[in-house]
């Protein structure tokens, strides 16, 4: 297949600038977050996170991130209906990007009703117009881009307005160091060729069906990953999570007879952050599954604090899918199924 589809919304441009959208989006929110007050710790005891899609995927990796030392819950909702426990005493975060997704605005108002304490996350539309016209907190995102090129600026609004709250350590340092390395990681990933993991992983999944297996510590970048390959890549992609899939799914890879020929296995690891009884357990279904004939690719976090490492897989997400989707002669902007969706 030739790899030379044009990008006429410039999907690459987007991927290889994530590092610089990293700083952008820390200055933007420091600055969003001295115009307004935020909730004070002892009048919050839940911290809800509303979105859909690529708005949501940043408070995944938020609430992931943060789960070790958060003292409340730290949750994602993506529905159309806020949990019965939500209430005053509830921070709830509108995370969407358009400011138009049906479901991020049902809840907006839902949370609205419970007298809840909320921020608006966005580039416009009408959860701007409610954030404005109810005097709530906003920060306002730049747009032109599709959702889930935008991470950046959904991930780090979050991460800094919720430390805040919870009187956490000022990730400012740590979110700058995040952007270079995503840099660096791009002149190596955005190759073509023998030597770059994320081309060489787009060629073995042309033909194949992707299945993700990583920790559950690693639960939102499996789920990027997935997300990435589906919307970028036009490609069906499942995923499981460790310790869990040892107790069910390892022992449905035997039927049918013959289906894994089909299907191509990625396991995502970060040896410094994983546990270490999920690590040897990830060996053992890795020596499990090989049998079954299975091919699988091993992919390893890389870099000096956890952030760091999280985004280090996360680029690898990205730039796997846009490979994908040029040698798939695709387009990797367009997301036709889900725009035929949104039209019905």
């Amino acid at each position: 297949m030739s790899s030379q589809h044009t990008d006429p919304q410039n999907m690459r441009s987007h991927i290889t600038r994530m590092g610089d959208h990293m700083v952008a989006a820390l200055e933007i929110v420091m600055e969003a977050k001295s115009s307004f007050k935020l909730p004070v710790l002892d009048s919050v005891s839940e911290i809800v996170i509303c979105g859909m899609g690529g708005s949501a995927i940043g408070g995944d990796l938020v609430a992931n991130y943060l789960r070790d030392v958060s003292p409340v819950p730290i949750d994602v909702i993506r529905s159309y209906r806020l949990p019965k426990h939500i209430s005053t005493r509830s921070l709830v975060i509108v995370s969407s990007y358009s400011g138009n997704t049906a479901e991020s605005l049902d809840l907006f108002e839902q949370a609205m009703t419970r007298g809840a304490q909320i921020v608006c996350v966005t580039t416009g539309g009408e959860l701007e117009a409610k954030a404005v016209a109810n005097n709530l907190p906003l920060v306002k995102l730049p747009g032109g881009m599709q959702p889930r090129a935008a991470l950046a600026y959904s991930f780090v609004p979050l991460l800094v307005l919720i430390s805040a709250v919870l009187k956490l350590k000022d990730f400012g340092d740590t979110i700058i160091g995040v952007g270079q390395h995503l840099k660096e990681l791009a002149v190596l990933y955005s190759n073509v060729g023998n030597g770059n993991p994320a081309y060489d992983l787009a060629e073995k999944l042309t033909d194949k069906i992707a299945v993700i297996y990583s920790s559950d510590d690693l639960s939102s970048v499996n789920l990027r990953w997935r997300g990435q390959l589906q919307e970028n890549g036009n490609h069906l992609a499942f995923g499981n999570v460790l310790p869990e899939l040892a107790h069910n799914e390892i022992n449905g890879w035997s039927f049918p007879i013959g289906f894994a020929k089909d299907i191509h296995l990625v396991i995502l690891r970060s040896r410094e952050d994983d546990h270490p009884s999920v690590l040897r357990k990830m060996d053992e279904v890795r020596a499990l599954l090989i049998k079954r004939g299975l091919g699988i690719t091993e992919l390893t976090a890389i870099g000096k604090n956890k952030l760091e490492r999280l985004f280090s897989l996360i680029s690898l997400a990205d730039w796997s899918s846009y490979h994908l989707a040029l040698l798939e002669n695709i387009d990797p902007t367009e997301i036709p199924a889900i725009d035929e969706l949104k039209r019905s």
